[in-house]
């Protein structure tokens, strides 16, 4: 449950780290959601890579979240796991998590930590999944790698850049 406050600041650090992210829009451009995808651990191609969604409150329950979800994930593939920490108390992220087709086969608890969510300490879950290696070895070319995952974001999800 955030705010586009809160949103907006989210986005602008992300921005400033360097980590990937992506909006998600409607026809009139209004922010409806967004995702994070930074590296945790390691180089591209052979780390850990964890992911975050939120979708804003007035968009909930519309499908939204599963489908950051589900880009973000496919953002990944050059990584050899994935984490995603969800807030304990938070019933809806972790339903988003489990609609997943492979959550019950691929996904598992890899550890409980006390994060700040909102200004609050809150006890998180983080899930892991382990990704199967993809043959070869991982691009020479890392701006290219990055340009390809971005055409999956933007272009294959049907998710536009945020502007201004």
């Amino acid at each position: 449950p955030h705010g586009e406050q809160y949103t907006r600041a989210f986005l602008d650090r992300a921005i400033a780290t360097g980590a990937q992210w992506l909006g998600l829009q409607d026809q009139r451009g209004e922010l409806l959601g967004f995702g994070e995808l930074r590296p945790l651990s390691g180089r591209e191609g052979r780390g850990t890579v964890g992911i975050s969604y939120a979708v804003l409150k007035p968009h909930w329950r519309r499908g939204h979240g599963i489908r950051l979800l589900n880009a973000l994930l496919e953002a990944t593939r050059d990584y050899e796991r994935v984490e995603i920490a969800i807030d304990a108390e938070h019933t809806a992220s972790l339903g988003v998590l489990k609609k997943r087709h492979d959550f019950a086969t691929d996904w598992r608890i890899a550890r409980e930590e006390t994060r700040d969510v909102k200004g609050q300490r809150r006890r998180c879950l983080v899930y892991e999944r382990r990704l199967p290696r993809l043959p070869g070895p991982a691009p020479d070319d890392p701006i290219e790698a990055r340009r390809e995952r971005e055409h999956l974001l933007f272009e294959n999800f049907g998710i536009r850049r945020p502007t201004g």
